[in-house]
């Protein structure tokens, strides 16, 4: 539970003691006198007696015998007498007797803790008097100091058991913990520039690890309870880390990265719910720890655990979305993931965990991640959009394509397409202001800057993606294959829009019986809109290409429908088509055969497109085709049954009730 220390200021103590002194014979009396003040057993300490013993130890010690006659023998007893004075109070304000009197007491041990840290303060003043110090010289200083500092930490922060206590405690744990932070920040100036380790000595590359290790850990302490202490920690953790990457381990850092990209995502998820000023603060926190995260990736990146890489996209997605979410730090965030995304990009593992973490199984109700992995989707494009083809088409086209991923992920996204409240910016004019713009449409122009960078022996793959897409069922991600290919009909030649109609045509036949279904309203939808961007001139030449061929491979809705575009010289064409019906029915009468079956289905295929209502020979062949299928169909069994009830399709399609005689119905019925 986090207590309620916040930010304060920290009094960092410059003072340092004289280095020039003449080493005397080593006294080991005042070291005993130490070790004595260190082991009352009634923990009272005496923080002048204890101070002017360290003085005068150090005044007559040689640095390099520090560890070996001092520190080795007094620290560990100062942490566990720090520990021992803790663990008291812990069991006064978590017995089921405490009370109020008891604060007193409680008030002089932590005067007493603050004590010993004054006594480890001035251990650290004595190092940092020296230009230079062996790791090995001051050993036990470097091993116990993180573990007393994280005593105290652990213990300020978990401040609400005091209960009712806490109020009148409250000044001393500030005190102490500023005091903490004070003496552990001084250590980290002598172990940036005073302790030397030789990383040739394994014992000592080993405790330089636990020194690093230590920071990490309570810098993580730190957050929750004071803002300016955990990003100085955390900083002075990268920066250790960096200086020593040649013997810092990656996985020694790998818990304290992910922990890094947590807070980073609690942050921003935190200032979503306040006010814009202490929204505006989180944000700032949260891009100091990003800055330290791209540090550490630039360093280790190269060794990144998978876990690692998939805690950065979800970082990078989550970032993208706050940066649309929070708008009074809409800019810094954007700016800070573009930074960020522009780093990780270039990792070997990050195309392979962005494709794997878009095709979890992530929950319907979880809205939020989805809209998240679309927008890191937009701005992916974006930066391949920024690139050279040979760099991000293997982005584009293949067995993980973002361009699938995009068309995927737009039909999760329909209350935010509904609503529109999402607005993104966009490529503006040279002289215009700011343009904003919604995620479909967002979508949509990165989707066809892309398109048109593929080069034509690719195409085929482009065309079959959106194909899937087109008739995929969903209404948003068929919408936005029809408006690609409506981009492509536009930029490319008449001949390609042409190929792109007939292919479509076909494609649409397969969906003749399922001609109320999404995926034949968007493809009927589609022929008429490339059909639409094509000339006067061509869209005749095709329409009559259309009529000339027409057979089962053409579903004569299209037909139907590509007529209203089509200009009257064609819909002439078509009339004087449908006139050969007659002779069409008396041929296969008095020649049965494959080619007179096939000339008679054309030519009522053909019907179903015209108004026939004022020419009487159509009307009367219909009637006798009703009655000759009546009275035939009886007699028909396996293939010729077959190839009867096509006829009977295709009559009744062709067929308005209003037109026939009266005997007819009877047939049809």
């Amino acid at each position: 539970m986090y207590c309620y220390i916040l930010d304060m200021d920290e009094n960092m103590s410059s003072g340092l003691f004289d280095s020039s002194f003449e080493p005397t014979d080593f006294d080991n009396s005042e070291v005993s006198k130490l070790q004595a003040l260190l082991e009352d057993k009634h923990l009272i300490l005496d923080t002048e007696c204890l101070l002017q013993a360290l003085e005068q130890c150090f005044s007559v010690c040689p640095i390099e015998s520090l560890d070996e006659r001092i520190f080795k023998k007094v620290l560990p007893k100062a942490q566990h007498f720090l520990s021992q004075v803790v663990k008291v109070i812990d069991d006064i304000i978590t017995g089921n007797n405490v009370r109020l009197d008891d604060l007193d007491g409680i008030k002089y041990k932590l005067q007493v803790c603050d004590g010993l840290l004054a006594f480890w303060k001035k251990c650290v003043e004595h190092i940092s008097a020296f230009e230079k110090v062996q790791a090995a010289y001051v050993a036990s200083l470097c091993d116990i100091l993180p573990e007393t500092t994280k005593i105290i930490f652990e213990h300020c922060k978990d401040s609400a058991k005091y209960g009712a206590l806490l109020s009148g405690a409250m000044q001393e744990l500030r005190n102490l913990f500023a005091k903490a932070c004070a003496v552990f920040k001084l250590f980290f100036a002598t172990l940036n520039g005073i302790i030397v380790f030789d990383t040739d000595v394994q014992s000592e590359t080993e405790l330089l690890t636990k020194v690093v290790d230590a920071y990490g850990y309570i810098a993580s302490i730190a957050n929750g309870m004071d803002t300016k202490t955990f990003v100085e920690l955390s900083e002075i953790f990268a920066k250790l880390v960096i200086v020593y990457q040649s013997e810092i381990k990656p996985y020694n850092i790998a818990t304290h990265f992910i922990r890094m990209t947590k807070d980073v995502s609690c942050l921003l998820s935190a200032a979503m719910d306040q006010n814009d000023k202490n929204a505006e603060r989180n944000v700032m926190v949260a891009m100091r720890l990003l800055r330290i995260i791209e540090k550490l990736t630039l360093s280790y990146g190269a060794s990144f655990t998978h876990e690692m890489i998939l805690d950065l996209v979800e970082l990078l997605a989550q970032m993208h979305g706050y940066s649309c979410l929070i708008k009074s730090s809409e800019r810094t965030i954007l700016a800070g993931a573009t930074s960020f995304l522009n780093i990780i990009f270039s990792h070997d593992n990050f195309k392979q965990v962005y494709f794997e973490y878009g095709r979890q199984n992530v929950p319907r109700d979880q809205y939020i991640r989805r809209l998240n992995y679309h927008l890191l989707t937009i701005a992916i494009m974006k930066k391949l959009n920024g690139m050279p083809f040979e760099h991000h088409c293997k982005w584009s086209l293949g067995s993980d394509s973002i361009l699938d991923i995009a068309f995927t992920y737009i039909e999760h996204l329909e209350e935010e397409i509904c609503v529109g409240d999402l607005q993104l910016s966009s490529v503006r004019a040279i002289g215009e202001g700011p343009r904003f713009v919604g995620i479909y449409e967002a979508t949509l122009v990165s989707v066809c800057n892309l398109v048109s960078q593929i080069l034509p022996e690719d195409f085929h793959a482009l065309e079959l993606l959106l194909l899937k897409h087109l008739l995929s069922g969903h209404l948003w991600c068929s919408l936005l294959s029809s408006d690609v290919w409506c981009f492509i009909g536009r930029l490319g030649s008449s001949q390609l829009c042409v190929d792109h109609v007939k292919h479509l045509i076909k494609v649409s036949t397969a969906l003749v019986e399922r001609r109320d279904s999404i995926e034949a309203i968007m493809i009927d939808n589609m022929i008429v809109r490339l059909y639409d961007l094509l000339n006067e001139d061509v869209k005749s030449t095709l329409f009559d290409n259309l009529i000339d061929h027409l057979d089962v491979d053409y579903y004569v809705t299209s037909l139907h429908l590509l007529m209203a575009n089509t200009k009257s010289l064609s819909s002439e064409r078509l009339k004087r088509k449908i006139e050969d019906l007659p002779k069409a029915f008396l041929d296969l009468q008095e020649h049965p055969s494959t080619c007179n079956w096939k000339c008679l289905m054309q030519v009522v295929s053909a019907i179903i497109a015209v108004d026939y209502s004022d020419n009487k020979d159509v009307i009367n062949v219909l009637t006798k085709l009703w009655s000759f299928v009546a009275g035939t169909i009886i007699e028909c069994e396996g293939k010729q049954l077959d190839l009867l009830t096509d006829l009977v399709v295709t009559v009744l399609d062709a067929t308005y009730l209003k037109n026939l005689h009266d005997d007819s119905f009877y047939a049809k019925l």
